[in-house]
């Protein structure tokens, strides 16, 4: 009869080398792109069972100065006047924030009182 020696720590290091050999393999599988359209599969379930409430609200608008636009103002950067009717076009309309991406380190006038004051005023523009 074979008898097998008991070692002291043997289910912890065996626990050990196993979850090692899963987790490399799961890895490898992985970065070789073979699970990607089961992950996928399951995001787009999730996706699904989200209740309609929080997805109704979710959209996101760009809006962009094109080289169109600066031909029709005639001049660049444009003036504080123009982004202050912008911006309050776009407070109507009620976003929860407004993120303006615009890089000028000095006011352009006219209208740099009112588009100061719309930027105090609102705080769910950033800047």
């Amino acid at each position: 009869m074979l008898r097998l020696r008991k070692l002291p720590f043997g289910p912890y290091i065996a626990t050990i080398i196993v979850s090692g050999i899963v987790f490399l393999s799961i890895s490898g599988i992985r970065s070789a792109g073979y699970l990607e359209y089961l992950e996928l599969m399951a995001y787009d379930w999730f996706i699904r069972i989200q209740p309609i409430i929080s997805r109704s609200s979710q959209s996101i608008v760009i809006i962009g100065i094109t080289e169109k636009d600066i031909q029709n103002q005639g001049r660049w950067p444009i003036s504080d006047e123009t982004m202050a009717q912008a911006l309050d076009i776009l407070i109507r309309c009620e976003p929860r924030t407004i993120g303006l991406d615009l890089f000028r380190d000095l006011s352009v006038p006219p209208g740099s009182k009112e588009f100061a004051s719309i930027l105090e005023e609102n705080k769910n523009i950033i800047t």
